[in-house]
């Protein structure tokens, strides 16, 4: 039995926003974010899930937060079909802290209950102005066994863009036992994620490591996190620069994404398109699966503002090998779409059109700069033949200039 945490609280009396939070996130990809300006002495209720679960003398509840100063917060469980919430053992007080905190709650005093639902309590005790608190992970399981690690980790394909920064693609061998698995990078004394994916075949994006590294090898290592959120032992590799950081200058600057902060103002898609919704792409981030726009709906326009009039030379849209699904073979990555602007008349005119893409970035220079506020990605054809159909683009990027740095070295096997 497990329930791990998932968005979109209902807020019974609408005094803190709920929203994912992508800046800070536990253990990479996302979490939950309550915040808001909370006016006096209030108690508010955030309503998670409607579940059934079985809860024996094994069930423990594990959860990870951080903010909530100025408050009580409490994880709180029903045990009754019409969803009150009157049993004391099914209150659990949290331990508040600025920093990640994990919590484990031994719940064997409701063995032979059945949990109905799963709310968040807030006892705000006076006004606080900005108040934040974020939900990591929440956990009800039987399970408390950890997944066996990967092994066999190795990199299989490798591009240097300099001495510090790199793309390459990691392969290993997983467990039955997994959920998906986290990628890392050591730099110095410190282990950075760079992202989290249920393949056993994962693209990096951006392999670094600092200014003041040593060596010409950097370590790499894969966890595997099981349902009940608990991680394996790490499998290691290395990572071969060939090259100490003095070997090559530090890059120019990148050109700026000029996309993140543009509004959706139109869209032929659903409202709700739960957790991976269109803004999902509208970030410049690829931190997990779930940092994407995923539509079942498989054809459609998105129609978005930028935060002022540009002028766009250069175009990008990271499909789902990007973020590290069908890395092997492309299906998944969007085949046929097209990129409209809206002219100074107010008409939608073509910018580029794609056909029969296959890659997992498409990366598009324009046949001339083009000046304007409102775009539109119009998708014709979703994937490139998987059983799994469904949009999935994990950003739309856009520049007002060209880099000009060139990798020094191709796809090494």
């Amino acid at each position: 039995m497990s329930c791990q945490h998932g968005a979109g609280g209902r807020l019974q009396q609408g005094k803190l926003r709920a929203e994912y939070d992508f800046t800070d996130a536990y253990n990479g990809g996302n979490s939950l974010k309550f915040s808001g300006d909370v006016a006096g002495k209030t108690d508010q209720d955030v309503r998670l899930y409607s579940t059934k679960l079985e809860v024996t003398e094994k069930t423990k509840l594990r959860v990870a937060h951080k903010g909530g100063k100025g408050s009580k917060v409490y994880m709180a469980f029903s045990t009754t079909p019409d969803y009150k919430f009157d049993d004391a053992d099914a209150w659990k007080e949290l331990t508040l802290s600025d920093n990640w905190t994990n919590e484990e709650f031994d719940l064997s005093s409701l063995a032979g209950k059945t949990i109905y639902a799963v709310k968040l309590f807030f006892e705000h005790e006076g006004a606080v102005k900005d108040y934040q608190f974020n939900l990591g992970q929440l956990t009800i399981s039987d399970n408390h066994q950890a997944p066996q690690a990967p092994t066999g980790l190795s990199v299989v394909k490798q591009s240097l863009k300099n001495a510090q920064e790199a793309e390459a693609v990691v392969q290993f061998a997983g467990n039955q036992d997994a959920d998906f698995y986290e990628v890392y990078e050591k730099d110095g004394d410190n282990w950075r994620l760079l992202t989290g994916s249920s393949a056993s075949t994962i693209y990096l994006p951006r392999v670094s490591r600092s200014a003041n590294a040593t060596g010409t090898t950097q370590e790499l290592k894969v966890v595997a996190v099981g349902k009940n959120g608990l991680r394996s032992e790490a499998a290691s590799t290395s990572f071969n620069w060939g090259m100490t950081v003095q070997d090559t200058t530090l890059p120019r600057p990148l050109a700026e994404n000029i996309v993140p902060g543009a509004k959706v103002i139109g869209s032929t898609f659903p409202n709700t398109e739960g957790g991976e919704g269109i803004e999902g792409m509208l970030n410049g981030t690829i931190t997990s699966l779930s940092d994407k726009w995923s539509s079942g709906q498989l054809s459609g326009s998105v129609d978005i503002r930028l935060t002022q009039p540009r002028s766009v030379v250069r175009w990008v849209m990271d499909h789902a090998g990007a973020g590290g699904e069908s890395v092997n073979d492309g299906l998944m990555n969007t085949k046929d779409f097209d990129l409209y602007y809206k002219d100074t008349d107010g008409e939608w005119k073509l910018a580029k059109e794609v056909r029969g893409n296959k890659a997992h970035v498409t990366d598009i220079t324009l046949d001339k700069p083009i000046t304007a506020q409102d775009w539109r990605l119009h998708v014709i054809t979703s994937d490139n033949g998987t059983p799994w159909k469904a949009i999935r683009i994990y950003n739309w990027k856009m520049y007002e200039s060209l880099d000009t740095e060139s990798q020094i070295f191709q796809w090494l096997r």
